[in-house]
């Protein structure tokens, strides 16, 4: 009898033990950050060529809707610091201007280049982005949303319009921890 309150607070240690476990967060690594990117509820995945649209004359950001990714780099290897676009739909593409997201055949938006000189597969190198954020908000009105973009180079961008500032946050990091990771200096720890 002496012993019994000994052995519940032995099973109680050893449950809060355990539990512990569950509630760790899990190390972040950068698979783990694409399948995050790929399970962000409401969001809009875009690919955006550079230097491709103007509105009413100014430049503007033309986007199509990514519809199939994986991880496979120009030399036909896996390599998870590389997201290789292989499937876009290019109906209903949009241009983003002034904060606000028109579609392509609005009155006052001129796409310069034929998208033809952007054949797929497109290929975005985690290692060699720049991430940016923009607020933008529908033409229609039906809402504000924010687009982080990872930009490739002079003509490959990879972004996802997300409604939920929340959620924009952590996909802003994410990118950012791809970003970080697979730079190429990032074995040096900085």
């Amino acid at each position: 009898m002496k012993n019994a309150p000994r052995h519940c607070l032995l099973a109680a240690a050893v449950g809060l033990l355990l539990g512990g476990d569950a509630l760790a967060q899990t190390k972040q690594t950068v698979e783990g950050a694409h399948q995050f990117l790929n399970s962000v509820p409401n969001r809009s995945t875009r690919y955006v060529p550079e230097r491709v649209a103007t509105f009413d004359g100014i430049p503007a950001m033309y986007n199509l809707w990514v519809r199939k990714t994986d991880n496979i780099d120009q030399s036909g290897n896996v390599n998870p610091c590389v997201t290789r676009i292989t499937e876009m739909e290019y109906e209903n593409a949009g241009v983003y201007a002034g904060g606000v997201r028109w579609t392509a055949s609005t009155d006052g938006v001129a796409i310069l280049r034929p998208l033809s000189e952007f054949p797929l597969p497109r290929y975005i190198n985690w290692g060699k982005v720049s991430i940016t954020r923009l607020a933008n908000s529908m033409s229609d009105g039906s809402g504000k949303r924010e687009l982080i973009l990872a930009t490739s180079g002079a003509t490959d961008g990879y972004g996802l319009n997300v409604a939920d500032p929340l959620m924009a946050d952590r996909v802003e990091y994410a990118m950012r921890f791809l970003q970080a990771s697979c730079d190429e200096a990032a074995s040096t720890g900085f």
